[in-house]
């Protein structure tokens, strides 16, 4: 038996995990974001760079840094559209993009060098990239705080897995710390967050200066609901029915 949070990550992120592949999300996979319908999504984030960048809350040199990007197409579309509204910025700017999955950061390397002739840097871990008190950074994401496995809580009890089935145990130490801390009755607790944002900070801080911008749903309360949900074929699942038959599931949808 295995906690929900492990089974989740497998799920995502293991050897055959639902995102080490290159052909599920889009439109011809599960489902597709503002990413797959237009350039101009792009184009907004590359307005608010030269914005910053003429308010001096930004400043070149400037590495501009993308986490999650599936196969490179917003960053390459910020890129484009930073070229045709500005004047020296690509230039003294470095491309680059967090990726943990090497099938993935190469099709983002290629499709970046053959939309705009420049180079995307690649690395599994924002901290490997070399930030110095001099270099501004402007780092975004799309959809990627909803990536985070999680535990489930629910009537005083957290999930675990056993052959594929959810059995009800006791919450233990730690995720009852978080929930108490989030005021989280019931629904999902993501152990892994706090840790990824600490994290950024630390990389963050050693630059002169920086913004995060990220795109993503919910609200800055608890609901105090399991709102877990399926993504497949374009089709939404619920937690009952994934509940039914989670085999069925596993690592072939977006969770």
């Amino acid at each position: 038996m295995q906690s929900f949070h492990s089974y989740m990550s497998e799920w995502l992120y293991g050897k055959k995990g639902y995102y080490n592949s290159s052909e599920r999300v889009g439109r011809d996979g599960d489902f597709y974001t503002s990413v797959s319908s237009s350039g101009f999504f792009g184009g907004s984030i590359a307005k608010c760079i030269l914005e910053r960048l003429e308010k001096n809350t930004l400043h070149l040199p400037l590495k501009i840094i993308e986490i999650g990007g599936d196969r490179g197409h917003l960053i390459a579309d910020v890129a484009e559209f930073l070229g045709i509204i500005s004047e020296g910025v690509l230039e003294a700017s470095e491309w680059i993009s967090i990726e943990r999955f090497e099938l993935l950061a190469n099709i983002q390397r290629q499709n970046f060098s053959k939309r705009t002739r420049m180079g995307l840097q690649t690395f599994p871990n924002i901290e490997d990239v070399a930030i110095d008190g001099n270099t501004s950074v402007f780092v975004f994401c799309n959809e990627l705080f909803d990536a985070f496995a999680c535990e489930l809580i629910h009537s005083n009890a957290m999930a675990f897995v056993s052959d594929h089935r959810i059995v009800w145990g006791e919450i233990s130490e730690d995720i009852a710390k978080m929930c108490k801390e989030y005021k989280i009755a019931e629904g999902e607790v993501a152990p892994g967050l706090k840790g990824f944002v600490m994290q950024m900070l630390r990389v963050l801080e050693t630059a002169k200066k920086w913004e995060f911008l990220s795109f993503d749903y919910g609200g800055w309360e608890a609901r105090n609901e399991i709102n877990l949900r399926i993504y497949q074929n374009h089709r939404i699942v619920n937690f009952a029915q994934i509940e039914q038959d989670m085999q069925a599931f596993y690592q072939k949808s977006d969770i």
